[in-house]
């Protein structure tokens, strides 16, 4: 029985290394699971370590002190365009400082820019076809 136990997801790759494991166990492919459960190992105790840390999803969590962070900084709405596009891709241990809202502003002015020249081309595209 299961209850009381908390299931860890295992990601696709390991999780299929197991169940061919499971079915015909040789010595290749047991050397193979075991490699591939050493090596995978670091990265899902950091996860579970923030995970039981917070209790959250450790990228969700981010997100939400990088919004926090922009709202302090920047005064406006956690929830603003600028701190929803700003916070985008925040992960575990970056630091929300002045710099790193200065790099989104250069960020959001290089995309625009190339939102601004891909309508332009389109544009003189359409143009040329007519």
């Amino acid at each position: 029985s299961s209850q009381g136990r908390s299931r860890i997801a295992l990601p696709a790759v390991l999780r299929a290394s197991v169940l061919q494991f499971s079915t015909s166990p040789s010595p290749s492919k047991m050397m193979r699971a075991v490699a591939l459960v050493a090596l995978c190992l670091p990265a899902l105790a950091q996860g579970l370590k923030v995970r039981m840390e917070t209790g959250d999803c450790p990228l969700c969590v981010a997100e939400d002190h990088c919004h926090l962070a922009c709202a302090d900084q920047r005064s406006v709405a956690p929830g603003s365009e600028f701190c929803l596009t700003a916070c985008m891709g925040a992960h575990p241990g970056d630091v929300f400082d002045p710099e790193w809202f200065t790099r989104a502003d250069q960020s959001i002015a290089s995309r625009k820019a190339l939102d601004e020249n891909i309508a332009r081309l389109g544009r003189e595209l359409a143009e040329d076809t007519q």
